[in-house]
């Protein structure tokens, strides 16, 4: 018999099928979709997540990547100015 550890339950949980993968079933792909902040899947009809309550639409997904996309070019143009501005004193050296 195992005995339970803090945080353990006696009874084994099991996820239901397709629960936490990326794997599909054409059904899912028709009345499910990824919410757009959390990625777990969702009623197609959903406006906001049930799990995060993030809202759903169009505007948040370009939102978010617009932001991303907007903080990797900061960060490749802070790199290549730094580096611009160190050159001078890395060759005199």
């Amino acid at each position: 018999m195992k005995i339970p550890l803090s945080g353990d339950c006696l009874f084994d949980r099991q996820k239901p099928p397709n629960v936490g993968s990326d794997k599909m079933t054409e059904t899912q792909i028709e009345t499910r979709k990824k919410c757009v902040g959390c990625r777990e899947l969702i009623d197609v009809e959903a406006s906001i997540c049930p799990h995060c309550g993030t809202r759903q639409s169009q505007v948040s997904r370009n939102l978010i990547r617009f932001a991303a996309l907007a903080g990797a070019l900061t960060t490749i143009l802070s790199l290549a100015t730094a580096g611009v501005a160190l050159l001078p004193q890395a060759l005199s050296v």
